[in-house]
């Protein structure tokens, strides 16, 4: 369950990440001439993308995963990803001085890469 939640939020955070990217820009063709807000035509076409591609792939992608997918192929799947998030927070734990909890996560990641069949089984 923990590593199905660590999926998700991660899988939140890119999705945020890529969403994010549009407002990154300083510079629009078009932008609006409200002062306050002198990207709201940028804004509203964005934020309209976003919807569609939401409601007509992503929507429909989760909830066929869900459906159709067993729960233990489902949970092999965040154990996947979740093995490669272990790799990051090796990275993490090195960069913070702390090469013990380091160690522990590259054991883990080898352990479970190998063992763990690429990190399907934790």
């Amino acid at each position: 369950m923990m590593i199905q939640k660590r999926f998700l939020r991660w899988t939140a955070i890119a999705a945020l990440g890529l969403l994010l990217t549009g407002c990154a820009s300083t510079s629009v063709p078009g932008a609006g001439s409200d002062p306050r807000d002198p990207y709201e035509n940028y804004n509203r076409a964005m934020f309209e993308f976003n919807r569609k591609v939401d409601d007509n792939l992503l929507k429909p992608a989760a909830t066929g995963y869900v459906t159709v997918l067993p729960s233990f192929v489902r949970t092999a799947v965040g154990n996947f990803f979740a093995n490669i998030g272990d790799v990051w927070t090796a990275v993490n734990n090195y960069l913070q001085g702390k090469p013990k909890d380091g160690t522990t996560d590259v054991a883990r990641v080898v352990f479970n890469s190998t063992i763990g069949l690429a990190g399907l089984i934790d």
